[in-house]
Order: structure tokens, then sequence, then C-alpha cells
């Protein structure tokens, strides 16, 4: 593989530094069965995922319920940054059916809504890894795909939750950046529907519940930035959030 003689020792002396070593492990092994694209090795991605939410939830099991959430959000932080997210998307789009529906299956085990599955305090601090499964899929699958839509709604519920994650460990403003594109995505969607010649308005309640869910998460963000920020000169700029989020609210009926 062309790896300096010493690889294995950094790799040892990193895990032994790091605080989540089996995180680091796991997340690792995840991201390498994924990235094979052998269906000997896919086939197992749904239970590595479902055994490191286990650890997620694990992590800090002795601690205080505020510092269990904690624990978990530096288990998921970890998974994303062993590139285990990016692994499973690019295996979901792989030509081969199976390694397909193997790839599917493993995201789909944080769309869960089985605490069995999914424990509450991890499910509350899955939005970083959900964004990142939106972002990817977007940009490859597309926002007609299937397991894309459900990746987005469960977002949307997600950050309703008190305490997410994503919106209490971030500014207002890199809240609404994050979370806007998908907004607006949805405004579309809905007012198609309601704007189609056909009678029926077809509109879901599904997409209903995601509008009233992105723009609930929109209202209290924008609520937290007003009282420092209505009247400064970032108002006055036609390229901010600001606007974007202004001109999607309005673009149906100026």
């Amino acid at each position: 593989l062309g790896l300096p003689p010493d690889s294995t020792l950094q790799l040892a002396a990193r895990l032994r530094s790091t605080p989540h070593p089996k995180a680091w492990q796991l997340a690792s092994h995840i991201a390498a069965n994924a990235a094979s694209g052998s269906a000997g090795t896919a086939n197992t991605l749904e239970d590595l995922v479902k055994e490191y939410i286990v650890w997620c939830d694990l992590g800090s099991e002795q601690n205080r319920s505020d510092r269990r959430a904690k624990g978990a959000e530096e288990h998921l932080d970890i998974f994303l940054q062993s590139g285990a997210a990016i692994a499973l998307v690019h295996l979901y789009l792989s030509d081969f059916s199976s390694s397909r529906f193997y790839a599917e299956r493993a995201i789909r085990c944080f769309l869960s809504t089985d605490p069995a599955t999914l424990p509450p305090n991890v499910r509350l601090v899955t939005a970083p890894v959900l964004l990142e499964f939106c972002r990817l899929l977007s940009l490859t699958a597309g926002n007609k795909d299937s397991l894309y839509k459900s990746c987005r709604h469960t977002l949307a519920s997600v950050l309703c939750l008190p305490l997410s994650g994503l919106v209490a460990s971030n500014s207002p403003t890199k809240v609404i950046e994050q979370v806007l594109p998908f907004a607006r995505e949805i405004v579309e969607l809905v007012l198609d529907g309601l704007g189609s010649e056909s009678k029926s308005m077809m509109v879901s309640r599904t997409d209903l519940d995601e509008l009233s869910n992105f723009f609930e998460v929109l209202r209290q963000q924008v609520l937290l930035w007003m009282p420092k920020n209505v009247y400064s000169r970032e108002c006055k700029r036609t390229n901010t959030w600001v606007w974007e989020l202004h001109c999607t609210k309005c673009r149906r009926t100026c």
C-alpha cells in the first residue's frame, strides 16, 4: 500500500492518545468496510453501525444525563471525522443493488425512532450526522432520492427536539445558514403542490410537518439573532441569509 514502515505504530499511538480509542477503531472499521465495496463486508455494515450507536450511548453511561448527551455527541463527531458517513454514501451510489441495499440499511440506523435502536440521548445529537448525509446525498443522489428525503425529514424532526445538539452548540447565524437550503427546498415542494393545476392540491402531511419543523427552527434562531443584530449593517446586505430567508418566504407572494 506504500505506507511508511512506522505507520502502524503512529496509528496505535494516536489511538492511545485519543479519549475514545474504541470509537475511533470501530468508526474506522465501518469506513473501511464501506469503502471496500465488497458484498462480503458490506452485509456487516448495519450491525456495525448499530454497535457504534450502542457505544455512543454507553460511552458516558456513568455520567449525568447532560454529560451522556455530550459523550454521544463526541462519539458521533468521531464517526464523521473517520469518513464513515462519506464511505457509506459512496457505497450507496454503487451500481450494484446489493451494495446500495446494505449502505441504505446502515444509514437508516440514524433515522430510527425506535429507542431500542437509537437511544433518546443519542438521537438528540444526531443532527450533524444527518446534516452530512443530507449534504452528500443532495449533491450526489439528488433531492428526489428517497433516502435523501428521509434524511431531510428526520433532520427537521431532530432539530425541533429540546436541546438539539446542532442548535445548542452553534450560533443562530450558523444554524440558519445550514438549515436554510433544506427549508427552501421543502417550501418549493409544498408551494408547487398547492399551486398545481389539479384541484386536489397534492401536498402530503409528511411534507407539511417537515415544513413546519424547519420553519420552527428558523423562527427560533432568527428571534435569538434579531435583538442584537436587527439594526446592524448585516441587514442591509443582499447576500446574507437574512435576505435569503426573506426571499424564500415571499417568493410566491411578491
